[in-house]
């Protein structure tokens, strides 16, 4: 039986660097907007990596999808900065001290797998530009029920009924054969 691996690679943000050439900037970045996903990695409740030997069975993320402007600094070059401002993060995800740059519109953090308790968190998200000018304060909160699985917001579900059923009336029609 031939076994697929999937090695566990997860780009999660680097540290926004200043750039001297901004120093003269004094305007801050707008609002961030953002918004989350939790994914799972491990394969209790039918697994998701679909049984596949996974190096990531004992990882899930939050993955932060943020985006702000500003009037000089490149929209993929613009950090954020995180707080948490009340509740408590799951089991082993840690904020970044400083500004951060995401990965493909992303900040994805770790936590362990196995912490199903369920949390609720709200973190604070200021955009920060090249000069250091932080934007105002945009609250998201994370939060998952603890009762498992791979994914736990949106409709995650949904998706995979709405394809079902494009399918079924996309089908070809019949031929019907009279005699």
């Amino acid at each position: 039986m031939l076994a697929l691996v999937v090695l566990c690679s997860i780009a999660g943000f680097q540290e926004q660097m200043l750039d001297a050439a901004q120093a003269d900037d004094h305007v801050a970045p707008a609002a961030a907007t953002a918004s989350f996903d939790i994914v799972r990695f491990d394969d209790d409740n039918g697994g998701c990596a679909g049984g596949a030997e996974n190096s990531c069975s004992d990882t899930a993320i939050v993955a932060i999808a943020v985006s702000a402007s500003d009037d000089r600094t490149p929209a993929d070059q613009i950090g954020y900065q995180l707080a948490l401002v009340s509740g408590e993060l799951p089991a082993g995800m840690t904020l970044p001290q400083g500004a951060v740059v995401p990965f493909d519109g992303k900040l994805n953090f770790v936590f362990r797998a196995e912490d199903r308790a369920g949390f609720t968190a709200d973190l604070e998200v200021r955009a920060r530009d090249q000069n250091g000018n932080l934007g105002p304060p945009t609250i998201v909160t994370i939060s998952e029920a603890g009762d498992g699985g791979c994914r736990t917001s949106g409709a995650s579900g949904l998706g995979l009924w709405v394809l079902v059923a494009f399918a079924w009336l996309m089908r070809p029609a019949r031929a019907r054969v009279t005699r």
